[in-house]
């Protein structure tokens, strides 16, 4: 028989961190067991603010699911398709289960998720490193404490950018990538904060402006050469058409999507489109940064530091290798239960 445990969670970060969103001390989440047999697996769905969803909606849709169903369920189409029915629209509610439940079937047969999803092969993507909007002399200790990877990626507005930006020049060696999280108003704001980097290695600058202003998008591409990648403007494959001509990329996140399946879906839309695609994260611990994972391959970029900036990860087995986010372990998705999350809830 199936079992379904449910419990609230609050990721701690060791510094704040600020965007254009806002700044915050951590990141509300909600996490899941499965258990079957004796075999257990995990979901996670980690809720910024900023979303229109919050993890008292997320618990109470997954507290109100009866796994019986999912347990009679044999095939993997026909699983997703109850799930989607359970979740009640609930995007975090649904990406959570969906993870559990690719765990779980993985750790059942005794491989990883990777090889279950069937993902063509290809390069793993470059990993990348976010570095909040701070005070610039705080820039450098920010920096020490990242993962040691050869991109870095800054957030940036029109207020603190240019001073951010020049603090991150000179203690960074390595590539750049800008995500403006929709906080600049003009393609000249855009393409001063590029000119600080001039000389220097620029893979991207990610969602700058608002989303209803997909023009303003597709300025700074053609005037600046650098690939703008979509990320609140996207939030699944059928978002896709409305934007082709306003970005070159697009920033790929499961909860954002509504599950790994749905990620995958919109990855390979991407790459059929000719865009690049980013994997990214809601800042989520080891588990949730680790199920993006499979879709390696499809992606040139990710983003996947979240496990780095939470005192709490109640997770562990993330780590960079060969300039790649990887993990540690070779069953599910790789990643092993730090702390007793579903004994003792800590961190709620």
């Amino acid at each position: 028989m199936l079992h379904l445990t449910v419990r609230p969670y609050h990721l701690r970060y060791h510094r704040p961190f600020a965007t254009a969103h806002g700044s915050r001390t951590g990141t509300d989440a909600v996490f899941l067991q499965l258990v079957r047999n004796g075999v257990k697996s995990y979901g996670e769905a980690a809720l910024p603010p900023y979303l229109q969803e919050g993890a008292d909606r997320v618990r109470a849709v997954l507290e109100a699911v009866s796994p019986a169903g999912l347990d009679e369920v044999l095939a993997v189409p026909e699983a997703l398709a109850w799930i989607d029915r359970a979740t009640a629209g609930s995007k975090g509610a649904r990406s959570a289960l969906v993870m559990a439940y690719y765990d779980l079937t993985a750790n059942e047969i005794g491989c990883s998720v990777e090889s279950m999803v069937k993902v063509e092969a290809g390069p793993s993507a470059r990993a990348m490193a976010t570095l909040g909007m701070m005070p610039a002399e705080q820039v450098p200790e920010a920096l020490r404490a990242l993962p040691k990877v050869g991109v870095l990626k800054v957030k940036v507005d029109a207020a603190q950018g240019e001073v951010l930006l020049k603090a991150a020049r000179e203690h960074w060696s390595g590539a750049f990538f800008l995500d403006g999280n929709q906080g600049l108003d003009s393609v000249d704001q855009a393409l001063r904060l590029l000119d600080l980097l001039d000389g220097r290695e620029v893979l991207g600058f990610e969602q700058p402006f608002p989303v209803d202003r997909p023009e303003l998008h597709r300025d700074l591409g053609e005037r600046s050469g650098i690939t703008v990648f979509a990320d609140e403007a996207v939030q699944d494959a059928g978002d896709l058409e409305a934007v082709m001509g306003a970005y070159g990329g697009v920033n790929v996140k499961g909860l954002k999507c509504g599950g790994l399946d749905r990620a995958l879906e919109l990855a390979r839309a991407a790459r059929s489109s000719g865009l690049k695609v980013q994997l990214g994260c809601m800042s989520e611990s080891s588990l949730g940064c680790a199920a993006m994972l499979p879709l390696n391959a499809l992606a040139d970029l990710a983003d996947l530091d979240g496990p780095w900036l939470i005192a709490n990860d109640p997770f562990g087995g993330l780590e960079v290798r060969n300039g790649a986010y990887q993990a540690t372990g070779e069953q599910g998705f790789g990643v092993q239960l730090a702390r007793s999350l579903f004994d003792d809830p800590l961190g709620a």
